[in-house]
């Protein structure tokens, strides 16, 4: 075990097995290690940097690359009655977890943020979702660390905060403590910033596909935490990491959980703020695209001029998909920066204007779901709706090559699939709609993850992916047995074969790469299969559509 250089860690592979592979032998070697030894390794790391929730850090484990994260853990949280514990221990002011303050808060304990993580590698480790840094293991360490700067002068940072002494208890005991939590995490590189500067540095496709990718990852990550009832409320461009496939969601020391400790007011706070990780987002890329793009600095310039996207000025001189980009999130923009700035120079107990968000959402057809208050909703206050995950479909470029417009229309097929599906309860996911025809909308779902494993997850990728439904012994498979379906669990299914399906591709060096299916060993080339599930989908959309219209009379979705 040793330090580690960046330049070293940068091209790595990122598949799902290598992943895997790489956190069972990283968590066992550094389980095997005493406290000590951890700590003299964790010493001699190369360091990365100090910020507002700790301190970083790159050493090298069993030849992997490991991002340790120092959490400081204070004494509160270090009594015997309070380990472990994901309560509010502070009584921290609730507009604390905005991360739109222009002094930084001092985060809610390492003990939520330690949380978070176990969740989200967890939800990795279970192929629920790929997009988190996975956490190959923790431990309490002795460490001191300095007060960032924007923290360092107390009184002032205080006042900011509207002078609660609550603040200014937690900040000094961040101060004084004398230990950390020390997360032992995946390196991932570049950050979203990092790498979207790149993209659009290069210009023309490569931008708009940057910006298609973005736009859509956000839109995934965003819906899928907010499904299994956690709130980022921090997830700007330098929180989110990136391998230029997907984005990986980091950085929990805002984050908020229904599975927390929460006092009724916590709880009331969650509920209220339901919309925030979608705005802000959607927020976030709007003004980052103005900045880099356009050159615009300034957030009253930016406002000014996301406003006038949302009154009907389109964006020019720019690529065409990143046009598209603003134009569809300038209105949830404007009204987000009518929250934020207010709240960062007149009050922090500015309301969050939830129900305009969601409703901007809704009417300009975002890319990020909506959630549901229906009677459908879960135990975490949740619904299938914000299972969907993605409501607005990838636009295709006319004149892109051949690969990047199979993968696109395929793309828009997805998502159109998606968009039947949005709105609706379970119950009506499983109204077979169109009689005598036996098809609801859940059937095809569930049939088109079969679809996406068996070309993608077996022919493809040579592997021996089981299938969600299709049985040797039931010839017809269970796909289209909707009346016991569970819509939530087949919705998720059909997003995490879409993903793998994804992997599986972008792994591929060219179309001419093939599988081989069949007694007789057929070979099917990347370029063949592309095109066959684009037929599928097409010809399975119809029948949505049909289906849809005759559910609530809605066409055109």
């Amino acid at each position: 075990m040793t330090s580690c250089s960046t330049d070293a860690a940068t091209t790595r592979d990122v598949s799902r097995p290598a992943r895997l592979h790489a956190h069972s032998a990283v968590s066992t070697a550094l389980a095997m290690r005493s406290d000590h030894a951890l700590r003299e390794l964790v010493d001699a790391a190369t360091p990365i940097g100090v910020g507002i929730g700790g301190k970083s850090a790159l050493l090298e484990v069993a030849g992997t690359p490991v991002f340790v994260k120092r959490v400081p853990l204070t004494d509160l949280e270090r009594q015997p009655e309070h380990v472990r514990s994901t309560a509010n221990l502070f009584d921290l002011p609730l507009f604390s977890h905005y991360g739109v303050g222009l002094i930084g808060g001092a985060g809610f304990g390492a003990w939520r943020e330690l949380a978070v993580h176990i969740m989200t590698t967890n939800w990795v480790l279970a192929a629920e979702h790929e997009g988190f840094p996975l956490m190959y293991h923790w431990r309490v360490l002795p460490d001191t660390t300095p007060l960032p700067v924007e923290l360092a002068d107390i009184d002032r940072a205080v006042a900011y905060w509207d002078g609660r002494p609550q603040v200014r208890h937690r900040i000094e005991a961040v101060r004084d403590s004398s230990a950390s939590i020390a997360l032992f995490l995946e390196y991932i590189p570049q950050t979203l910033h990092e790498w979207l500067n790149d993209r659009i540095e290069a210009g023309g496709e490569a931008t708009d596909r940057a910006c298609a990718m973005v736009e859509r990852e956000l839109a995934v990550g965003t819906a899928f935490m907010n499904s299994r009832g956690l709130l980022h409320l921090d997830a700007h461009f330098w929180n989110i990491l990136t391998d230029g496939r997907r984005l990986y969601f980091g950085d929990y020391g805002l984050s908020l959980s229904s599975a927390f400790d929460l006092s009724p007011q916590e709880a009331a706070f969650f509920d209220q703020n339901q919309s925030y990780d979608r705005g802000f987002t959607a927020t976030y890329l709007v003004n980052w695209l103005l900045t880099a793009l356009y050159g615009v600095k300034g957030r009253e310039t930016r406002a000014a001029m996301a406003r006038a996207i949302a009154e009907g000025k389109p964006p020019e001189d720019i690529p065409g998909g990143a046009a598209a980009v603003l134009t569809r999130h300038a209105p949830v923009a404007a009204a987000m920066s009518a929250f934020t700035r207010p709240f960062q120079e007149v009050s922090r107990s500015t309301p969050y204007p939830d129900e305009e968000i969601r409703r901007l959402l809704d009417g300009h057809g975002s890319v990020l779901a909506q959630p549901s208050d229906g009677p459908e909703a879960d135990g975490l206050g949740t619904s299938h709706d914000e299972r969907v995950e993605s409501t607005q479909r990838t636009e295709t470029q006319q004149l892109a090559g051949e690969r990047e417009t199979l993968t696109g229309v395929l793309e828009f097929h997805r998502d159109t699939l998606a968009r039947r599906c949005s709105g609706l309860t379970a119950d009506q996911l499983r109204l077979r709609a169109a009689e005598p025809s036996e098809l609801s909308l859940l059937g095809l779902v569930r049939h088109l993850t079969d679809v996406e494993l068996g070309w993608f997850g077996r022919v493809l990728s040579g592997a021996d992916t089981p299938f969600a439904y299709w049985q040797a012994d039931v010839p017809d498979g269970t796909d289209f047995d909707v009346d016991a379906a569970d819509a939530d669990e087949s919705l998720r299914l059909w997003h995490s074969a879409c993903a793998r399906s994804r992997e599986i591709v972008e792994a591929c060096e060219s179309l001419d790469t093939f599988g081989v299916y069949g007694p007789d060993g057929d070979r099917f080339s990347v370029r063949w299969i592309l095109t066959h599930m684009v037929q599928e989908y097409a010809r399975h959309n119809g029948h949505a559509d049909l289906i849809r219209e005759r559910i609530d009379g809605q066409t055109g979705v």
